[in-house]
């Protein structure tokens, strides 16, 4: 199952992908520094993004609030810890993906 999808820097010209939604492993997506427009809102009733850990909309042309039903979902941004109570935010499971951030602010970008 997918669970990072980073698409950043390359120039995509379109709405949000609203079929995003779906995908229900999907803790990274990074749609950074292109060119997507208009509103960002959740076209479901069923809870979006359920394990959604970062969430990277920079740099595009999305216009109004981020949609209500999503940022109430972000379940997994707001509890770090896994069922055994261990701290597991970002954590990543062996030979899987590497995760690394890019924090702008205000222009400045720094990777973490």
């Amino acid at each position: 199952m997918l669970e990072v999808l980073d698409v950043g820097n390359n120039s995509i010209e379109d709405t949000f992908p609203h079929w995003l939604e779906s995908l229900p492993e999907l803790q990274v997506l990074v749609l950074r520094s292109n060119k997507f427009h208009g509103f960002v809102q959740s076209t479901k009733e069923s809870p979006s993004f359920p394990k959604l850990r970062v969430l990277d909309l920079s740099s595009n042309d999305f216009h109004g609030p981020l949609a209500v039903q999503y940022i109430e979902n972000f379940k997994a941004m707001m509890d770090p810890h896994g069922e055994d109570g261990s701290l597991e935010y970002m954590k990543a499971p062996t030979n899987s993906y590497q995760y690394s951030l890019v924090v702008t602010w205000k222009g400045l970008e720094r990777e973490l």
